[in-house]
């Protein structure tokens, strides 16, 4: 693994502080989820700038991207859209009533159940998303360049096994 010696990051300064006022505080777990809020905060402004160069709040590329990954025809009940976006269906209508108004997605009665709303990625919002995504795996590989595969790897296990701690029932 590489490494990036003699250098300190905010999060270290923050530590030594503590360590020079309460050395006695244990800091280990604050070096850890410092550095993991830190970063979600540069993963999060910079994948909003590239959505801004499509036009597209965060919360729609949501439900486009949500659209793009079931595959072909596209298309899900509000409802699914709901779980897995993890939102309310007030929320939900209001993101696919903007989509719909751009024409990015259309909106129709299930032919099989007629209280439910399938929502359906039409061709320009799969060209939308499909461009945008490509934006935002380019900047994510970007982001993670310091790293080799195998560190990045590595980072996805640890990740994963503490969001499933996080989230138990994901």
């Amino acid at each position: 693994m590489t490494h990036t010696p003699n250098r300190n990051d905010r999060v270290d300064r923050a530590i030594e502080q503590w360590r020079e006022t309460w050395p006695e505080l244990e800091t280990d777990a604050f070096g850890v989820v410092g550095r993991i809020m830190l970063i979600s905060r540069h993963l999060e402004a910079r994948g909003t700038d590239t959505l801004r160069d499509f036009d597209l709040p965060t919360g729609e590329f949501d439900v486009l991207a949500t659209l793009r990954r079931k595959g072909a025809p596209y298309a899900l009940s509000m409802s699914e859209l709901c779980r897995d976006v993890i939102l309310t269906s007030g929320g939900m209508t209001h993101r696919i009533d903007r989509l719909v108004k751009r024409g990015l997605v259309t909106r129709a009665h299930d032919p099989d159940d007629r209280r439910s709303v399938i929502v359906t990625l039409t061709e320009r919002g799969r060209g939308i998303v499909e461009c945008a995504l490509l934006d935002k795996v380019h900047t994510a590989v970007e982001q993670l360049g310091p790293l080799s595969g195998e560190e990045s790897r590595l980072l996805q296990d640890l990740l994963r096994r503490l969001l499933l701690h996080l989230e138990p029932d994901d």
